[in-house]
C-alpha cells in the first residue's frame, strides 16, 4: 500500500469510527428519553454503517404527542450535545417520524430544512399537535 492509499484508508477508518460513535449517541438519546418517559425500552442496536433503531413499547395509544416528539428529537439532540454536530439526515428522520406518529407535517410545525434540532424542539413544544 502506498502513502496515498494508506491515507485514504485511514480517512475511511476515521469516518467509520465517527459514524459508529455518532449513531450510538443518537440511538442512546432516543432510548434514554423513552425510558425517562416511562416507555419499556427493550432493544437498541446500530448496524456499524450509520443505521440503528430503538424498540420501545407502552400502552398502545397512551403516548402523548409531547412524549413522541421528545423521543423523536432526542437522537439528534444527543448527537449535538455529545459530539458537537448532527448528521445530515436528521431532518428527514424527524419528518418521517412526525408523519408516522400522526403529528402532522413539518410544514405545519414551521420547520424548514435549515432549522437546527434545538429550534425544532422549541417549535414543536410551543404548539398543540394537529387534530
Amino acid at each position: 500500500m502506498n502513502v496515498a492509499e494508506h491515507a485514504d484508508q485511514e480517512a475511511r477508518d476515521q469516518w467509520r469510527r465517527h459514524s459508529i460513535r455518532a449513531t450510538a449517541f443518537h440511538e442512546a438519546g432516543h432510548a434514554v428519553v423513552a425510558a425517562a418517559l416511562g416507555r419499556d425500552v427493550y432493544e437498541v442496536w446500530t448496524d456499524g454503517e450509520g443505521g440503528g433503531e430503538v424498540q420501545h413499547r407502552g400502552e398502545k395509544g397512551q403516548t402523548p404527542a409531547a412524549h413522541k416528539l421528545a423521543i423523536l428529537l432526542a437522537g439528534p439532540c444527543a448527537e449535538a450535545i455529545l459530539i458537537g454536530e448532527i448528521g445530515e439526515g436528521w431532518l428527514t428522520l424527524v419528518r418521517e417520524g412526525v408523519a408516522r406518529t400522526g403529528l402532522g407535517t413539518l410544514s405545519y410545525w414551521e420547520i424548514e430544512p435549515d432549522t437546527d434540532p434545538w429550534e425544532a424542539a422549541h417549535l414543536l413544544s410551543r404548539q398543540p399537535a394537529p387534530v
